[in-house]
């Protein structure tokens, strides 16, 4: 076989790759804007300048598509909180404050979120399993967090682990929510946020 016959495949398969990025990339974009609802796989393919057969060929229907723009959201997520927290900061604020200040540099994603989790309040939506699940997992993150700093002496004994999580991503949903329905103003919201989160953390703290 030619040099020329192997290396064609990688080169179909590395554009396919970049396709399906793309793809998920605008219907974040475009869910974020209108809702998932009102969104059109042929609005998704003209923004991104292919045909709606052509889309298909990635994702089979838009619920399809919606859960591969969740995943790749979650998997980004994921990463940065592999990457950036520690118990010491997270006690502290500031890794909450970096994930705030993180957050606000990605409005569409945070406007998409919130977007389609008020949506998805209907147990007939496609993602209703999903935000069921990932409010799950997020608490369980948190309430690992308060355990955590508890067993190192960070946190008093006397903190419900559970219900401080939940409060916790309530206070940081609804901040999100209002710096979108607040103009944006990045640096002086996200000053304002931090301070609020300290307010919350200090009673917690040993």
């Amino acid at each position: 076989m030619s040099e020329s016959g192997v290396r064609a495949p990688k080169r179909r398969y590395a554009r396919g790759v970049a396709s399906r990025d793309e793809i998920i990339v605008a219907a974040t974009s475009l869910f974020s804007e209108v809702g998932f609802y009102e969104t059109s796989l042929r609005a998704i393919a003209e923004k991104v300048g292919m045909t709606h057969p052509g889309l298909l060929h990635h994702f089979a229907n838009k619920d399809d598509l919606l859960m591969a723009v969740l995943d790749y959201r979650d998997r980004a997520d994921q990463k940065w909180l592999e990457e950036n927290f520690t118990l010491t900061e997270f006690v502290s604020g500031e890794a909450i404050a970096r994930l705030l200040e993180r957050n606000m540099s990605l409005p569409g994603a945070i406007g998409l979120f919130t977007k389609l989790s008020a949506e998805a309040t209907n147990p007939e939506h496609p993602a209703h399993a999903y935000f069921v699940q990932r409010y799950e997992w997020i608490c369980g993150i948190y309430a690992d967090g308060v355990r955590q700093a508890q067993g190192v002496g960070l946190f008093k004994k006397s903190v419900d682990p559970s219900d401080t999580a939940c409060a916790f991503v309530a206070l940081l949903d609804g901040m999100q929510l209002q710096w979108l329905l607040g103009g944006r103003e990045a640096q002086e919201t996200l000053t304002k946020m931090a301070r609020i989160v300290d307010k919350f953390i200090e009673p917690l703290r040993a």
